[in-house]
């Protein structure tokens, strides 16, 4: 009789034992979903931020972006190919008298000087074509233009070969490259290029900012 009780109580207790156990297991279970989903959420919110911070923004808001279309490439190059320029100042005044030139890189809704740069490399010489944003027309010009256009000079017996491309910042899809041949001739612009003894030509751009002043006028009362 003492035996049996004995067993019951046994098999009882180890009844209880398993069932204690099972239920430590199924929190355990739980307990290491929770932490992988949490690790999980960790990992996705960083991604997910990026993305939102990545978004373009809309316009030509972007400091130094610039749309092929707001610079006519073909019509720059047309100043020199119809010597209609002799030289560096004129090509500059031209390209900034154009209204077809439309840059604006710094997005504040106007039209952006064009300085015209020259660089030597031996018997080379190029040309580059910058703009100044005109928001920051009062720091120094190196620091802050953004290149547009570069033009290349390479004598070729009595003619000029003249190559005239974007610069990397401008947008393009399909980056054109304007090539032709000039005469070396006296008074064109390829002759003031390779020819004129003269220090290296650095275009002086003068930005003009307008500022609204609020007029108060002051009326006296008189007698009538």
């Amino acid at each position: 009789m003492i035996t049996q009780v004995a067993r019951r109580g046994i098999g009882a207790l180890a009844a209880f034992l398993c069932v204690a156990s099972m239920a430590c297991e199924k929190d355990a279970a739980s307990t290491d979903t929770a932490v992988a989903v949490a690790g999980s959420a960790a990992e996705t919110t960083p991604g997910a931020t990026g993305s939102a911070n990545a978004a373009p923004r809309r316009g030509n808001a972007q400091p130094g972006r610039v749309e092929a279309k707001d610079f006519d490439l073909d019509g720059a190059a047309a100043l020199i190919r119809d010597n209609d320029v002799k030289d560096g100042k004129a090509l500059e005044q031209a390209l900034n008298q154009s209204a077809r030139h439309r840059v604006d890189t710094d997005g504040d809704g106007r039209r952006d000087p064009l300085q015209v740069v020259e660089t030597r490399d031996g018997d080379q010489r190029s040309f580059q074509i910058r703009a100044i944003p005109s928001t920051r027309a009062r720091r120094p010009p190196d620091t802050v233009a953004v290149p547009i256009a570069t033009i290349a000079f390479v004598a070729v017996g009595p003619t000029v070969r003249v190559t005239m491309r974007y610069a990397e910042p401008v947008v393009v899809v399909q980056p054109p490259v304007i090539a032709f041949e000039v005469p070396l001739v006296v008074g064109t612009f390829a002759h003031w290029v390779l020819i004129v003894d003269r220090p290296i030509f650095i275009g002086v751009v003068v930005v003009i900012e307008t500022r609204h002043h609020k007029h108060k006028h002051k009326h006296k009362k008189g007698r009538w």
